[in-house]
């Protein structure tokens, strides 16, 4: 497990999924994104997941979702969320998530547990002939 303590958050790699808990009030944009993909092309040879860990109250830029489905390997995408506030929130922002498996949860545990059954599905189904 490696932790990256950057300016806009801090983001833990583990061997199958990184997560990520931005900084409070941080407006998540298109070069952090930059960042943050060229950490985990330095960290996964394989199909990972991320888990976008809302403990602080942050924005994101909606133009970062569509570009989600361009970093290589990303191959499952979960989001904790602590409030019913930004549970709503997250309905709104669906419409721009991208097209890989996408889990809500109120607990970060579930979202650990759902993204690696997810990348076992798939690691499985790529072995079947």
């Amino acid at each position: 497990m490696i932790t990256h303590k950057l300016v806009f958050g801090n983001f833990t790699f583990h061997e199958n999924y990184m997560v990520g808990e931005f900084a409070e009030g941080v407006n998540f944009e298109l070069p952090m994104l930059d960042t943050l993909t060229s950490l985990a092309q330095e960290h996964f040879t394989k199909p990972f997941g991320y888990v976008a860990n809302r403990v602080h109250s942050y924005s994101i830029d909606p133009r970062i979702y569509k570009k989600l489905d361009q970093v290589p390997l990303l191959s499952a995408f979960a989001v904790v969320t602590y409030r019913t506030a930004t549970w709503q929130a997250l309905q709104v922002e669906r419409g721009f998530m991208p097209q890989m498996p996408i889990g809500f949860f109120f607990d970060l545990t579930a979202a650990l547990n759902w993204v690696e059954s997810v990348l076992e599905r798939a690691t499985s189904a790529n072995r079947q002939p």
